[in-house]
């Protein structure tokens, strides 16, 4: 308990600028050490509740904070889904949350440029929402942002509710099998989207990603059809198998939790197992996935499977952040391009070799983001309305 103390006394000190070179070195050594990992989370959990919307980072703190990173460079990474002890200590050691702006931690793993910073004062461009457009059967359309809650419509015997924020398919009198009847609810770049189907299970849609579902499932299975991203809590129903099918690849559950990433602009559909045992069929391959596992479903049939990938990291944008683990920079833009409904153009040579670890959260405007990926040193960013030109 004291040293819980000790630690939270040099946080406090090092975050106001006081620290002495020994107390500095104190704090590393605590921090390096591991031991306390849930002080460190709760201090800058707290810490970021009461830091200011529009707070910024002042050029030195900024330097501060980058010296800090010079002093916890780890070794060469090698590129893989495997949480990192040695990353979250040294990310923890930054405490970015200083910065404002969201960012929990952030950390460049290539040894430091010797680039000045470069930060231009940008236009705002403000996160995403929530919201969606819903395609009935009968195909018209109800623009989810703007409609109130309460019945949005009536299909059979399957009303379309809407609550706090997401929708629901509550069934109303006998249930008949309208199986034949399909919705369809897609989110533009800039949304995202809650819905609770039929059978009681819960999706979570992300930035520019659809569903096709049927308005109540068959007596028999359950199927669906995904783009983009989308996070599935299934409802338990041994006698009605849910299908999902997702590019080239489906996934057969009864019930359980799991990811699929689908978005054409990446290089695989990528489904990771939170909870429970799914079926996952690729071509001519077909993998029993369990809790904590990810698959690679590759369009020519081929897959690739990841074992004990830290889970969290992965469905980090259902719980509002980015989650940046040995992330290149195309990878790491085109998620900011959908959350932000930008376009990137790079300018000069793109070195990929170059990565970035971090945790920064939804919920602050794009100019924040990319200040905080600027302070590594390694990427330079201008806006031009909606368009990001990145030099490296």
């Amino acid at each position: 308990m004291k040293q819980d103390q000790r630690l939270i006394e040099l946080l406090n000190s090092y975050t106001a600028g006081t620290c002495t070179p020994a107390r500095e070195q104190e704090l590393m050594q605590m921090i390096a050490s591991g031991e306390y990992d849930a002080v460190i989370k709760q201090y800058m959990m707290q810490a970021w509740r009461q830091l200011p919307v529009d707070h910024m980072l002042g050029e030195e703190q900024a330097q501060r904070i980058r010296n800090v990173v010079l002093k916890t460079q780890a070794p060469p990474v090698i590129p893989s889904y495997r949480n990192r002890r040695w990353l979250k200590m040294a990310a923890a050691a930054i405490i970015l949350l200083l910065a404002g702006g969201g960012a929990v931690y952030l950390f460049n793993n290539r040894s430091a440029s010797s680039k000045q910073l470069a930060v231009t004062k940008q236009p705002v461009i403000k996160p995403g929402t929530d919201g969606a457009v819903l395609t009935l059967a009968d195909g018209s359309t109800i623009i989810l942002d703007s409609a109130s809650d309460g019945n949005l419509a009536s299909q059979a015997n399957v009303q379309v509710v809407k609550t706090g924020g997401h929708i629901q398919y509550l069934p109303v009198g006998t249930n008949s099998d309208n199986a034949s009847l399909y919705n369809t609810i897609g989110t533009a770049k800039g949304k995202q989207f809650q819905l609770l189907l039929e059978d009681g299970t819960r999706v979570w849609l992300n930035a520019a990603s659809s569903i096709r579902f049927p308005v109540s499932f068959s007596k028999t299975n359950r199927e669906v059809e995904v783009s983009g991203e989308a996070y599935f809590d299934v409802a338990q129903d041994s006698k009605r198998p849910f299908r999902v099918k997702a590019g080239s690849a489906t996934v057969d559950v009864l019930g359980t939790q799991f990811n699929i990433n689908s978005y054409r602009d990446e290089a695989a559909v990528t489904t990771t197992l939170v909870e429970g045992a799914v079926k996952l069929k690729n071509g001519n391959n077909e993998h029993l996935m369990y809790a904590g596992q990810l698959v690679e479903a590759f369009a020519n049939g081929n897959t690739r499977v990841f074992h004990h990938v830290n889970t969290g990291e992965i469905i980090a944008w259902k719980n509002n952040f980015f989650s940046f683990k040995d992330t290149d920079i195309k990878t790491l833009m085109r998620q900011l391009e959908r959350w932000y409904n930008v376009e990137t153009v790079y300018k000069g040579r793109i070195r990929e070799s170059v990565t970035f670890n971090g945790d920064i959260s939804r919920g602050v405007d794009l100019g924040t983001v990319l200040k905080m990926l600027e302070m590594t040193g390694e990427v330079h960013f201008e806006i031009q309305e909606k368009t990001i030109v990145v030099t490296m």
